[in-house]
């Protein structure tokens, strides 16, 4: 095997190596959409990780699966919104992310 053959070789296996790593991305961004708001908006927030000792209800039969309408009070980058939260929930940090907000409607 002489040089010019290696080259050619390794200039093969980096191309599979990229188009193997491209492959998977190329099916999980055809789900993902982009959720933009704007300051002033009314959201609900997603009460996933939030512990109901934090809100009214104890039970978990009985827990509110969005919390809200909260108005956006700031946007912090592209995917991180500040919310203005009543002070029922003071005790939570009042940045989110965007996976975790609805618009209100």
């Amino acid at each position: 095997m002489d040089k010019e053959e290696l080259e050619l070789r390794l200039l093969r296996a980096k191309d599979l190596v990229t188009e193997a790593q491209t492959f998977p991305s190329k099916y999980a961004n055809n789900n993902r959409t982009l959720i933009e708001f704007q300051v002033d908006d009314y959201i609900v927030l997603s009460a996933e990780n939030i512990r109901a000792s934090f809100r009214a209800e104890h039970t978990h039969n009985f827990q509110k699966r969005l919390l809200g309408p909260f108005k956006v009070t700031q946007r912090i980058g592209l995917i991180v919104y500040r919310l203005n939260l009543p002070p029922a929930l003071s005790r939570i940090h009042n940045v989110f992310y965007v996976c975790l907000l609805k618009p209100y409607t």
